[in-house]
């Protein structure tokens, strides 16, 4: 009988180490987490100004291209390259 109780209580206590070594990581876990969570949140507040800076670049890019279709829509090609060699011959 004190055979089998020093067996139990050997058990035992490897269970309790066991569940004192889980509590131990789990504690670890969950202060990487947590300091996971606190990074990401970071990371989403970034990306909302990267991702209105980028609505900003595109009205920029469409106002840059308007402004250059108006602008070749008023000359055709032709009158263009003329203008360019007139520039150049009377430079030259």
């Amino acid at each position: 009988m004190d055979k089998e109780l020093g067996t139990i209580s050997a058990k035992l206590n490897a269970h309790q180490e066991s569940l004192n070594a889980l509590q131990a990581v789990q504690s670890d876990h969950t202060k990487r987490l947590t300091r996971i969570e606190g990074r990401l949140g970071d990371v989403e507040a970034d990306l909302g100004t990267v991702k209105a800076d980028l609505g900003t670049v595109k009205v920029g890019v469409h106002a840059i291209l308007d402004l250059l279709d108006a602008n070749l829509a008023k000359k055709s090609i032709p009158a263009r390259l003329a203008a360019r060699l007139a520039k150049r011959r009377d430079a030259g």
